[in-house]
C-alpha cells in the first residue's frame, strides 16, 4: 500500500507541473461554467450562473470553492484548481489497488494502481471540469460496488450507495452506476452457486438496495411531473428521447474499437482468457471473482450503451466521445493482469476468439471522423491522437496500424510465459507516447486561446472596476469576431468583477445571457430592460455612458453606464455585427 501511496504522490507532482505549464483554459464554456458557480458559491450566492439557477452535478464547483477561499486572485485560484485536479486523479491510484486486491496479489495490484495513473487522459487534469474528480469517485464506487456484490452486509449496501451517490453529485452520468450494481447483483445470482441455492435468503438482505432504489424511482417521478422546467436530469434533459437501435449499435462497435486502442491492443486480445479464469474461479464458488466480473461485464456493457446512444444523437456533433468512457479502463488493466499473473495462459478457443477481436475491430474505425482539425475532436478523444497521427500518413499508416495490431496479437499468443513482462511494458510505452502527444495538443490549444488576452492583461476588469461594482459583457459575435469570441471569455473566467453575460443575436453557447434591442433600448429575455454598472463590448459598439478602458488584444471596451444599457443611436442586431466586424482587429 505505501507503494501505492507513494505513486499516487510522484503522479500528482509530476501532473501537477504538466498542468500549471498550460497557460489557460481552452474548453472555454465548460471550465467557465465550473469556476463561475463555484466563485457563486464563495460569494454566498449559491449555485448560480450568469444569474440563473446551475442545473448540473453539484460537487464538483462545490470542492473547487477551495482554490477560491484560498485565493480571492481568479488566476492563482486557477492554477490551484488544475493542481487539485492533479491530486484526485493521482489519488484514483489507491481504490484501484483496492479493487485490484479481490482478484490480485499485492504487486500485480500495485502495478494496475500505477499503470490507471498513466493513462493518457491524464490530460484532463489540465482543464477545469469534472474528469479528475470523476475518476476518483468512480472508482471509489467500483470498488463499494464490489464490495457489496461479494457480500451484501447492510453496511456494505449502505456505503455502495452512498459512493454511487457521490460519484453522481460529480457526473451525472454515473446514474448508470445504479444499473451497474443491480445488474451486478442479478449475475451474481446466476453465476456464485451458494445464492441459486438460497434465492430468499439473499433477496431478504438486499432491503437497503431496495428501499433506495424505490426512494430514487419515487423522486424521479415527482421531479418529472413536478414543477421543474428540465425534470430530474436539469440540463441534460434533451438527451431523454428514442434512439436508433442501429445507429446505438454502430457507434457501440466504434468504441469498442476506440477502446482496444486505447488499450494498445493487449488487454482486449487477451481479455476473452482472463474472463474464463474468473468465470472459472466464480463457478468454483469464489464470491470475489465473480463480483469482480459482474462489475465488469456490468459497467462496460451499460457505460459503452450509455455512450453509443448519446453519440447516436445529434448533441455528440459525430465526434467520437471517450471522455466518459475512460472511467472503465482500470478494469480492464486489472483484467489483463489476472493473465499476466495466472502465467499468460494461451487456450486455444479463447485466444481465438480474442485474436479475431483485436484484428477486426480497427478495421471497422472510420479514421476520418478523428482527423477534425478543431479543439472538439482533440479534446473528446485525447487517446485517440496517436492513431489520427498514423492514419493521418495514408495507405502507410494504415499498414503500420495493421501491423502493429497483429504484432501485437501475435505477441501476445506466441511470446513465453517467461518473458511476459514485456506486454505490460508495451502498454504503458505506448500510454507515454500518446500522452506525450496529448499534452503537446494541449498546450498548443491553451497558446491558441490565450493570445487573445495577454496574462498581464487578465485582471483588466478587476483592475479598473471598484469593489462591489458589476460588469456586463455585452457581446455581438460574428463570423468575423474570435479574437472577441475569445476576449469575452477569458474575461468572463479570469475577472470576479463580471456578473452577467448578455447576448445579441445568436448566442456562442447554450448558457444564460440572450439578449434583445428595442430601438436603442438593451432589454433582457423578460422583456425589462438590461441594467448595469459597468458594460464590456466590441470596439464599433458605443453605449451612452464614459469610455472607461480598453484592453485584451480584441480592443475590448469598458463602459462606465450606472443604469439602464442603451446605445448611442438605434441599431439591430446585424447593424451591430457589421459594425464590429468593421472595427474588429485584423
Amino acid at each position: 500500500m505505501l507503494a501505492v501511496v507513494a505513486t499516487a504522490v510522484m503522479a500528482s507532482a509530476t501532473y501537477a507541473l504538466l498542468a500549471l505549464s498550460i497557460e489557460g483554459p481552452r474548453a472555454f464554456v465548460d471550465e467557465l461554467l465550473y469556476f463561475d458557480v463555484a466563485s457563486s458559491i464563495v460569494e454566498g450566492d449559491g449555485l448560480m450562473f450568469r444569474g440563473e439557477p446551475y442545473r448540473y452535478a453539484p460537487l464538483y464547483p462545490a470542492l473547487l470553492t477551495a482554490a477560491l477561499w484560498i485565493a480571492a486572485d481568479r488566476e492563482v485560484a486557477y492554477q490551484l484548481a488544475k493542481a487539485l485536479n492533479a491530486l484526485l486523479f493521482a489519488l484514483a491510484a489507491v481504490p484501484v489497488f483496492l479493487l485490484a486486491r479481490r482478484v490480485l496479489p499485492p504487486w500485480p495490484s500495485a502495478a494496475a494502481a500505477a499503470l490507471a495513473v498513466a493513462i493518457p487522459s491524464a490530460t484532463y487534469i489540465s482543464v477545469v471540469m469534472t474528469e479528475s474528480f470523476a475518476y476518483l469517485a468512480s472508482s471509489w464506487a467500483c470498488f463499494a460496488i464490489v464490495m457489496a456484490l461479494e457480500r451484501p452486509r447492510v453496511l456494505r449496501q449502505l456505503v455502495a450507495l452512498l459512493a454511487i451517490s457521490v460519484a453522481t453529485g460529480v457526473r451525472t452520468q454515473f446514474l448508470v452506476l445504479c444499473g451497474v450494481y443491480v445488474v451486478g447483483l442479478v449475475l451474481m445470482a446466476v453465476m456464485v452457486p451458494g445464492r441459486r441455492a438460497r434465492p430468499k435468503a439473499t433477496l431478504a438482505l438486499l432491503w437497503p438496495t431496495a428501499c433506495f432504489l424505490v426512494l430514487g424511482a419515487v423522486a424521479f417521478l415527482l421531479s418529472s411531473i413536478g414543477g421543474s422546467r428540465r425534470g430530474p436530469l436539469g440540463d441534460y434533459a434533451a438527451l431523454w428521447r428514442s434512439y436508433d437501435p442501429g445507429e446505438v449499435a454502430r457507434w457501440l462497435v466504434y468504441h469498442l474499437a476506440n477502446l482496444e486502442l486505447y488499450l494498445v491492443v493487449l488487454p482486449l486480445a487477451v481479455a476473452p482468457i482472463a474472463l474464463a479464469l474468473l468465470f472459472a474461479r466464480a463457478r468454483r464458488g469464489s464470491d470475489r471473482d465473480a463480483a469482480f466480473l459482474a462489475l465488469f461485464a456490468a459497467a462496460n456493457v451499460l457505460l459503452l450503451a450509455q455512450v453509443a446512444a448519446f453519440n447516436s444523437t445529434e448533441f455528440a456533433e459525430g465526434l467520437f466521445h471517450d471522455r466518459p468512457l475512460f472511467y472503465v479502463i482500470p478494469l480492464w488493466l486489472v483484467v489483463f493482469l489476472v493473465w499476466l499473473v495466472e502465467g499468460a495462459p494461451k487456450p486455444l478457443v479463447a485466444s481465438s476468439i480474442g485474436a479475431a477481436a483485436a484484428l477486426g475491430l480497427p478495421l471497422l474505425l472510420p479514421y476520418s471522423d478523428y482527423t477534425r482539425d478543431d479543439l472538439g475532436q482533440e479534446f473528446e478523444a485525447v487517446p485517440t491522437v496517436l492513431w489520427v497521427t498514423i492514419d493521418s500518413l495514408g495507405p502507410v499508416g494504415r499498414g503500420i496500424l495493421v501491423a502493429f495490431t497483429l504484432l501485437l496479437v501475435l505477441a501476445a499468443l506466441l511470446l513465453p510465459a517467461r518473458v511476459r513482462i514485456v506486454h505490460p511494458a508495451v502498454v504503458l510505452f505506448v500510454f507515454a507516447l500518446t500522452a506525450q502527444l496529448g499534452w503537446l495538443s494541449a498546450t498548443s490549444w491553451s497558446d491558441i486561446r490565450a493570445q487573445a488576452v495577454p496574462a498581464a492583461e487578465r485582471l483588466w476588469l478587476d483592475e479598473r472596476v471598484p469593489a462591489h461594482r458589476s460588469v456586463t459583457l455585452l457581446t455581438v459575435l460574428s463570423p468575423c469576431a474570435r479574437l472577441a469570441h475569445d476576449g469575452f471569455y477569458l474575461t468572463e473566467f479570469f475577472n470576479s468583477s463580471v456578473e452577467r453575460v448578455a447576448h445579441l443575436g445568436q448566442a456562442p453557447d447554450q448558457f444564460p445571457g440572450r439578449a434583445s434591442l428595442s430601438g436603442a433600448q438593451v432589454l433582457i429575455p423578460s422583456g425589462g430592460p438590461l441594467g448595469a454598472d459597468y458594460v464590456v463590448t466590441q470596439p464599433g459598439i458605443n453605449l451612452e455612458g464614459r469610455r472607461v478602458a480598453e484592453g485584451t488584444r480584441a480592443r475590448l471596451v469598458l463602459w462606465e453606464v450606472r443604469g439602464r444599457v442603451r446605445l448611442l443611436e438605434t441599431r439591430s442586431a446585424i447593424e451591430l455585427q457589421r459594425l464590429a466586424c468593421r472595427a474588429a482587429p485584423r
